[in-house]
């Protein structure tokens, strides 16, 4: 036989290999020293990959990946944020108001000048003055 491959060897490791081809391989290494030796480099490269290798169960795996990409709770506000908010929410309220109260003196006013015109035949009223008209 001739010295067999390297995937024969690995598979002959692994028994991977039929019975027959399990014999032959037995029979050569037991009459060749380099394969021999090939043989068992190879096996503590296996028994060092196999050590290495560690079990895992794959419920417990599942669940701890799961909690690793689980996004994490953020605190959704610092206290910047929310002073900054109610910052905010008291100007829109304090400029309402004042809308609010501007909107209503206006409307007082021109009722109070459209009183007034009434009351003393005027003719028409302007930021500069008054004119009046009177029968007397």
């Amino acid at each position: 036989m001739n010295h067999p491959s390297f995937e024969d060897l690995s598979s002959f490791i692994d028994k991977e290999l039929p019975d027959w081809k399990i014999r032959e391989i037995e029979e050569h290494i037991d009459i060749c020293p380099t394969c021999r030796e090939r043989l068992e480099d190879l096996l503590l490269i296996d028994q060092g990959i196999r050590a290495s290798y560690q079990e895992f169960d794959t419920q417990t795996f599942t669940a701890e990946v799961l909690e690793r990409i689980r996004p994490k709770p953020v605190s959704r506000y610092n206290f910047r944020l929310k002073l900054a908010t109610i910052g905010l929410a008291i100007s829109l309220i304090f400029g309402a108001s004042l809308g609010i109260v501007r909107s209503r003196y206006r409307e007082n006013l021109n009722r109070e000048k459209q009183l007034l015109i009434s009351q003393h035949n005027i003719i028409s009223s302007g930021d500069m003055g008054v004119i009046l008209i009177s029968d007397r």
